[in-house]
């Protein structure tokens, strides 16, 4: 069983190295696994776009405080995506199905949006100047 957890994990580090999106299809009803995890890290690395699936929401008793954990969880763990579109579905009674395409294209599209230089400098301009004045307002 060690074996084939280690080529599935092989599988799935090169499916992230070839994606544009990469869709984590996790189960709501479950904690979040070390294993899904390692895979945003990896897509992160890899600079992928990221799409997070929670599966069986028909099982979800509240899915206001689930969807909120869920985020948290994975804001504080992984500040990089912090924000990342979260799609609630279930695949057997095919509720929200119809919204994970869409979700994929949007999120595949901000991926490739490119930023030009000029508006990427302007913006880190300003970053550094309100950085520069808390420090000079703290004493640093």
């Amino acid at each position: 069983e060690a074996g084939i957890e280690r080529m599935s994990t092989a599988s799935t580090l090169r499916a992230v190295r070839m994606a544009h999106v990469v869709v984590l299809l996790i189960d709501a009803t479950a904690p979040l696994e070390q294993q899904d995890l390692a895979i945003l890290r990896q897509a992160i690395d890899e600079g992928r776009a990221i799409l997070i699936v929670a599966n069986k929401w028909d099982l979800v008793e509240d899915p206001t405080a689930t969807l909120a954990e869920l985020r948290e969880r994975i804001d504080s763990r992984l500040w990089q995506i912090k924000g990342v579109t979260h799609v609630t579905l279930s695949a057997q009674t095919g509720r929200h199905v119809d919204r994970l395409l869409p979700a994929v294209v949007r999120a595949h599209d901000r991926w490739a949006t490119r930023i030009p230089t000029s508006a990427l400098n302007r913006w880190l301009q300003e970053a550094l100047e309100k950085t520069r004045r808390r420090w000079c307002r703290g004493g640093g």
